[in-house]
């Protein structure tokens, strides 16, 4: 299943249209409105292409890229809500809109102006902000950039700051940071982080686990409701291509599902930070757990011994 979108707007300067290889674009100022969202089949075949050339992880586009009018599909809705177990009401998940812009997203990662290698990129960050209650008969407005090319230990960190508006009120925010592993030269101990992390104990910040058991299939079904088909999350053999022992949950996913978990306890705007810890393995079982912090709640998942985080979260 595919995210299917309708989209009538026009541009602001049409004469300026440029193309930048991803679909019908018209770009000025360094904006570059997208007419028509590209296909996961031409975005699939965009990213085998780049496996015939090795990326050198300097460059990333600097326009803001833009695309309107999004309508929401029921059909899709319902199918990210069920396999993430959220709750259907009458207004979006607060991840959802993250995956509804990943077509975009990705034509952003597959523009000529990029030069990332974008199999095996890693998520480790995530901080979506909701404004408002995300009513589902709403069309919505996107913004995408990337912040400057950030050092790691591992490699190097790409940051993407996605903006959703209604009737051109900022109603949703989401900065993502994907690792790009390879060898780095230019890291600095010393130098600031790109994010702050989230606080994590040695135990788990509850003593009462909800346990989860993921099937080995969970990258394969969320891949195709979500776009993100990334080979580490599919198979065993393509995930180990990638460095890894066996495929690993998406970190959106794991996201999802704890925002399924405890956004109903949570008022309309609402902040949820996110680290990915260390990966998920598919098929495995997690446990789940929930406390209250301060004036925010703390949520995390770890494996059943207690001695392995995966993800940590606080809900603002």
């Amino acid at each position: 299943m595919t995210n299917k979108s309708e989209n009538n707007a026009e541009s602001s300067v049409p004469e300026s249209s440029t193309q930048t290889g991803q679909g019908n674009v018209e770009a000025m100022d360094k904006l570059v409105t997208l007419k028509e969202l590209p296909s996961m089949g031409s975005l699939l075949l965009g990213i085998g292409k780049t496996l015939v050339k090795k990326g050198k992880g300097t460059r990333l586009p600097e326009a803001t890229f833009a695309y309107n009018n999004q309508r929401i599909d029921r059909e899709h809705l319902n199918a990210y809500r069920k396999i993430c177990k959220f709750e259907s009401t009458d207004a979006l998940p607060l991840t959802y809109l993250h995956v509804l812009a990943f077509r975009m997203q990705l034509a952003m990662l597959l523009d000529e102006s990029c030069d990332f290698p974008l199999l095996g990129l890693v998520h480790i960050h995530n901080d979506i902000t909701r404004h408002k209650a995300l009513p589902m008969d709403a069309r919505y407005d996107f913004k995408c950039r990337f912040e400057p090319i950030a050092n790691h230990r591992k490699g190097k960190l790409i940051s993407t700051v996605l903006e959703a508006f209604i009737d051109e009120e900022l109603v949703w925010e989401d900065r993502s940071i994907n690792l790009c592993r390879m060898k780095n030269e230019n890291f600095d101990n010393d130098a600031a982080p790109a994010f702050e992390p989230l606080p994590v104990g040695r135990k788990p910040v509850a003593s009462v686990a909800e346990p989860w058991k993921l099937p080995a299939d969970l990258g394969r079904r969320y891949g195709k409701i979500s776009g993100d088909r990334n080979p580490i999350h599919t198979r065993k053999f393509t995930a180990r291509m990638l460095g890894f022992k066996k495929q690993i949950a998406h970190g959106m996913w794991s996201k999802g599902r704890v925002c399924a978990a405890v956004e109903p306890q949570m008022g309309a705007k609402l902040r949820v930070r996110c680290d990915f810890k260390q990966p998920v393995f598919l098929p495995s079982k997690v446990h789940f757990y929930s406390a209250d912090e301060k004036k925010a709640k703390r949520a995390e998942i770890w494996n059943p011994q207690g001695n392995r985080v995966h993800l940590v979260a606080r809900f603002d």
